[in-house]
């Protein structure tokens, strides 16, 4: 079987679920062949498309929001959409001709947005990567779609797509945050016995870490503390001049890492913005979880949702900050409460359900063709 998983790299989650699924469809059968194609491959285009995507929400978070929220009731025929999914459709149209898929899988809105059979004549499944619908990810052309809650099942049945190929199978992760073993760990011998608190901003470190580790350092109760500033070079820089003024021994700072499994899982509190896959990880990985300043729109969105099953608290200000923290990591009962919540919703298993399904719809045309 042949899988042609098409991402964009606009946000590091929907590359996470991409090659989370590879990894599975791997793990399934190994003579699956799987690639992972990103439609902003080409690095001018990249930097373009990232640079306005991360000026835009660090420094005018409110214009962000108000075109979210004013794209979810416009309509796909503007010059700019049509553009984009020119471009889209050609790339897919180049993928099908190389590495002639079985089917397709998006991880991105931009290519599930494109997407036509008619012109491609190869199924294709979308993954929703968010637990918040948007509309731009609706294309009654794909052949099924996997989300991760009963609202967004909901809006994609309300637009008229059949719901037997509506799944609610949670997001896919890496198998990393469902095994147990953390052994050969780099960070195990550096991680003291006092409660660990993980700062995250997602993989471009978007968010206000800085200002976080400064409304940490007013704690007065022991704990460690570890911030990952992701691809973001120069926050990492401003933080480690920040801290050598601090509690010492407090804190550890990590760019860029792939660890983030074994964080989470010796980690007694995530402190982090609203990512859909960083928030999915935390679930699965027991982690309580504390949501300051998410990306307004989509990640507000994911806020409610995971607020809403008890596991995660979304504090809106600092002295909030330091106070809810403060009284989660006094209460070793309250932790424990929160993470058998997380285990009430978390679907470990989401990834391999896929690719099952996916492989399911496919071989079933072969087997009634011998």
């Amino acid at each position: 079987m042949r899988i042609a998983i098409v991402t964009a790299s606009i946000g590091h989650g929907h590359n996470s679920v991409a090659f989370a699924l590879k990894e599975a469809l791997l793990n399934e059968n190994s003579n699956n062949c799987v690639e992972v194609f990103d439609i902003l491959d080409d690095s001018k285009l990249y930097q373009l498309v990232t640079s306005v995507y991360l000026e835009v929400i660090s420094k005018t978070p409110y214009l962000y929001s108000k075109v979210f929220h004013w794209s979810q009731h416009y309509q796909k025929t503007n010059s700019i959409v049509n553009l984009l999914s020119f471009l889209s459709l050609k790339i897919l149209k180049n993928i099908k001709s190389s590495f002639q898929p079985d089917a397709f899988i998006f991880t991105h809105p931009i290519p599930a947005m494109c997407y036509n059979n008619n012109k491609l004549r190869v199924p294709a499944y979308t993954v929703i990567t968010d637990y918040a619908y948007h509309h731009f990810w609706f294309n009654p052309k794909v052949a099924g779609y996997f989300v991760a809650s009963p609202e967004i099942k909901r809006q994609l049945e309300k637009n008229k797509f059949p719901s037997k190929n509506i799944f609610n199978t949670g997001l896919p992760i890496k198998k990393s945050f469902t095994s147990n073993n953390m052994k050969n760990s780099l960070h195990n011998s550096n991680i003291s016995e006092k409660p660990l608190v993980l700062v995250m901003g997602g993989g471009f470190g978007i968010g206000p870490l800085k200002g976080i580790v400064d409304e940490l350092e007013k704690i007065q109760l022991p704990f460690q503390a570890v911030v990952i500033t992701g691809k973001n070079e120069s926050l990492y820089q401003d933080i480690l001049k920040s801290i050598e003024n601090k509690t010492k021994d407090r804190w550890k700072v990590i760019s860029f890492t792939d660890e983030i499994h074994t964080l989470m899982k010796k980690s007694s509190l995530l402190i982090s913005k609203a990512g859909a896959i960083t928030l999915t990880e935390a679930q699965i990985s027991g982690l309580p979880t504390i949501i300051y300043k998410p990306i307004p729109g989509h990640e507000e969105e994911n806020a409610r949702f995971v607020c809403q099953q008890g596991w995660a608290t979304w504090v809106k200000k600092s002295e909030e900050l330091i106070s809810i923290t403060s009284k989660l990591l006094s209460s070793a009962e309250e932790l424990e409460a929160m993470k058998k919540k997380s285990s009430l919703y978390s679907k470990p298993f989401a990834a391999s359900n896929i690719c099952r399904i996916i492989s399911n719809y496919i071989e079933a045309p072969l087997r009634r063709s011998l």
